[in-house]
């Protein structure tokens, strides 16, 4: 008899079930990687800010896609905030303070704002593109 379909692929195949040798995650180790997803989710709900400031200075955003950006980039945070073990709710603060205080002392949106700056901030596949999907429709 000739054996077919999955029997036949686990037959010629014997190096297929390999026992994995990792160990199951610690609470310690779940706390680190959770802490890790709300930093990444404040970082670029920051820089979604910063672009959403650049298109309402160009005059390519209307508040309300302003609005909607910030909204749903606050959201993608407040869930990864919501994740986090009560002991680290101050980290999250903390970070969160610590990030806006250096994107405001290190952004200088005046720079960027331009005739030949908006420009490319509006062309095909720039950033005017990619932030407006975050409205969230």
């Amino acid at each position: 008899m000739i054996a077919t379909g999955v029997s036949a692929f686990f037959l010629s195949s014997p190096s297929i079930a390999v026992a994995s040798t990792e160990k199951a995650p610690t609470p310690a180790d779940l706390a680190s990687l959770q802490r890790q997803a709300f930093k990444a989710a404040a970082v670029q709900a920051m820089r979604v800010n910063r672009l959403s400031n650049i298109g309402r200075l160009c005059h390519l955003l209307s508040p309300e896609q302003d609005a909607a950006i910030r909204r749903h980039a606050q959201a993608m945070v407040d869930d990864e905030r919501s994740l986090l073990a009560p002991e680290d709710r101050g980290f999250a603060e903390a970070y969160s303070e610590g990030l806006q205080d250096g994107a405001f002392r290190a952004a200088d949106l005046f720079d960027q704002i331009g005739e030949e700056n908006c420009r490319r901030f509006a062309a095909p596949d720039g950033p005017l593109e990619k932030i407006k999907t975050w409205q969230g429709r």
